[in-house]
């Protein structure tokens, strides 16, 4: 996915790009009061988690909790992003 939008190199099609550790990301955030989302995809890897939340926190960890599972899922720690594999 390519940027929508020159002025906005973080945005296409309504969604987020970014790297998790130099891979590639595209990912969005929801939110409504007493509820959160965040879908957050690797294409390269072939991988994607979506977490939903029924919280109304003013911390938000919803990119920790995703974070942490695409790791596990992808076999590296959660602790210190090294490879298992």
């Amino acid at each position: 996915m390519a940027p929508s939008f020159s002025d906005y190199p973080h945005i296409g099609l309504g969604f987020q790009l970014n790297t998790m550790d130099t891979i590639p990301t595209v990912g969005h955030f929801g939110r409504d009061r007493g509820f959160r989302s965040y879908l957050l995809r690797l294409p390269k890897e072939k991988v994607g988690v979506v977490l939903l939340a029924n919280c109304d926190y003013h911390e938000d960890v919803r990119q920790e909790i995703v974070y942490s599972i695409i790791k596990e899922i992808m076999g590296r720690r959660a602790d210190g992003y090294q490879w298992y594999l």
